[in-house]
Parts: C-alpha cells; sequence; structure tokens
C-alpha cells in the first residue's frame, strides 16, 4: 500500500512552499517505504529530507534520518553506506549533548552546519 497521505500532504507543502514541512514528509514518507520494506525508496525520501533538514539547520530532525537512513542501508546490505549514516548520527548525537545547541536547533535561528 502506497502512502497516500504522506505524499498528499507534501503535494500540499510543496505548493504553499512550506520547506520544513516538505521536509518532515519526506522523513514520514522514508519510514513509510522502510515498513513496507521498500528499502530503496525509503533511502530516496530519507535522502531528500536529509538536503533540506541540512539546509534549514534542522539537526534533531537530520539525526534521526541519518539513523533511519543507516537502518535501510544495512537492510539492503550496503553495509558501507549503512555505517557512514551511523557515524554521522552519532556525531549528531555528540553535537546535542549540548543543550544550548538543542534548544537553538529547534527555534527560528537553526544552526547550519
Amino acid at each position: 500500500m502506497i502512502p497516500e497521505k504522506q505524499l498528499n500532504s507534501l503535494k500540499i507543502k510543496k505548493k504553499i512552499r512550506d520547506k520544513a514541512g516538505e521536509s518532515v514528509c519526506y522523513g514520514n514518507l522514508g519510514v513509510a517505504y522502510y515498513s513496507l520494506g521498500d528499502f530503496k525508496k525509503a533511502i530516496e525520501f530519507n535522502l531528500k529530507a536529509e538536503k533540506i533538514f541540512e539546509e534549514l539547520g534542522q539537526i534533531n530532525y537530520l539525526k534521526l534520518v541519518y539513523e533511519n537512513t543507516a537502518k535501510a542501508y544495512n537492510k539492503m546490505d550496503d553495509f558501507e553506506n549503512a555505517e557512514k549514516y551511523k557515524i554521522k548520527a552519532e556525531d549528531l548525537s555528540e553535537l546535542l549533548k549540548n543543550p544550548l545547541l538543542e534548544i537553538l536547533s529547534m527555534g527560528p535561528h537553526n544552526l547550519k552546519l
């Protein structure tokens, strides 16, 4: 089953030019396709989410996308890319241990990486 609700939401977010909402939709689609066992499609949507989250400096969400991308690559037996994204997630996890950075990354003045 194709995640129709997420796809419709994505269309709306694109139409109203809501980049933050668009990136969340991409991430949700990545999770949905992962759950359906379509790991290639999951990675495709995760990479789109990654790009926008990086542009917006949304490091909390970016960490989740890195983790989800690592899991999808792992399921595809692409252990090199799985490890690459696992390390990216771990690096952001360390960065997020600073409470000030975590608070700033959630607000309107997101940190650019």
